[in-house]
Formats: structure tokens, C-alpha cells, sequence
């Protein structure tokens, strides 16, 4: 049985806004939200679930309302949790140190494997529950990563450094049963397949 889950990261968010739990969309990012949901009008899905962090339940809200579709959040697809801050221009050394040593944890942060092992159960999670559905779900972008890379080990930080300039951005999950059948990725406003 085919299911088919849509991983979207979220719209354009404000970075003025630091506390991660409820830094909002930007003007540009809300109106992006309108696009996204107008985009995938003849997408058929079933379900909406999101991270619930105010950026990714903004992302996929006029879908679920176009829709009528309950919007169910979980912390499985929540964003990585980055310990002590540290400096913006350290963000790309610590991804490295971090695909390169799934377990570390410098500074407190959330590791990799645990990051996999999350947003995996998750994904397993809809499969059981939902198979034959399509399925969308919001996220962020080291969470989306991090859910590819535990059905696909070639998903790596290049992969990360690649989206993170694009939002929103979408990767297609299709499964047979519980085995990953296939993944596309795409910037969804600009109606580009990417690698």
C-alpha cells in the first residue's frame, strides 16, 4: 500500500524574534503560506500535522483551513534543539562536527542520532497508523534533514547547506507498505525539482 508523506519546511521566518518556539512568519513568509496552500490545491491530502512551533503551524494552516482538516502538532517534527547558543557564523563547523559524529552533543545540544531516532518514530508512526494516506506535515529544516537521512543515509549536511536558503521547501516521502519507494525534493514556489 502506498503512502505518501509530504515533509514541508516552513515559510520565511523572523529572526528578531529569538525564543525558537514562537518566532512567527515574516509579512513575506504569511503571504508565501497563502501561495504554498494555493499550490497544492490538487494535492489530495488527508491529514495535516505540524511541529508546534508558531513558524511551522503557520506554514501549513491555510492548507488544513482551505480543507477543513484539523491541524494535529506533535514535538517529534519540532526543530533541533541546539544547547547553549553559540555564534551564527559557528552554525556551519557545528553541523559538520554533527554529521560527522552523529552522537555528539557539544554544548548541550540534541544529537543527530537523536534527532534521527525522533523524527523516524514519527514518520513509522504515521505509516502504521495512516497507510494509503497522503499526508502533510510542517517542519523545520534540520528536522526534515534528519527524518530523510534515517530512511536515506546519502542525505548529508550538503543536502542542509543546499535548503536552508529555500523556504519553503518540500521533500516527497513515498512508501510501499513501510520500505521508502521513492523521495523528490522541490521549492514548491518556484515549481523547481532540486537534488
Amino acid at each position: 500500500m502506498k503512502t505518501t508523506i509530504y515533509l514541508i519546511r516552513h515559510c520565511e521566518s523572523d529572526h528578531a524574534v529569538t525564543d525558537a518556539k514562537t518566532r512567527p512568519l515574516t509579512e513575506k513568509g504569511l503571504k508565501d503560506t497563502e501561495k504554498l496552500a494555493e499550490i497544492l490545491t490538487n494535492t489530495p491530502v488527508s491529514r495535516v500535522f505540524s511541529s508546534p512551533y508558531l513558524r511551522a503551524c503557520q506554514t501549513v494552516w491555510p492548507i488544513c483551513k482551505d480543507r477543513k482538516i484539523d491541524l494535529q502538532t506533535d514535538e517529534r517534527m519540532r526543530e533541533w534543539m541546539g544547547g547553549r547558543p553559540f555564534a551564527h557564523e559557528y552554525f556551519e563547523s557545528r553541523m559538520q562536527e554533527m554529521f560527522e559524529n552523529e552522537s555528539s552533543t557539544n554544548g548541550g545540544a540534541e544529537s543527530l542520532k537523536a534527532l534521527k531516532k525522533r523524527t523516524q518514530a514519527f514518520i513509522m508512526h504515521l505509516l502504521t497508523r495512516y497507510p494509503g494516506e497522503t499526508i502533510l506535515v510542517g517542519t523545520h529544516a534540520l528536522a526534515l534533514t534528519a527524518a530523510l537521512k534515517s530512511f536515506d543515509d546519502r542525505i548529508g549536511l550538503d543536502f542542509l547547506m543546499n535548503m536552508l536558503p529555500i523556504t519553503p521547501y518540500a521533500a516527497v516521502m513515498e512508501f510501499e507498505n513501510f520500505d521508502l519507494a521513492s523521495l523528490r525534493f522541490y521549492d514548491p514556489l518556484n515549481k523547481e525539482e532540486t537534488v
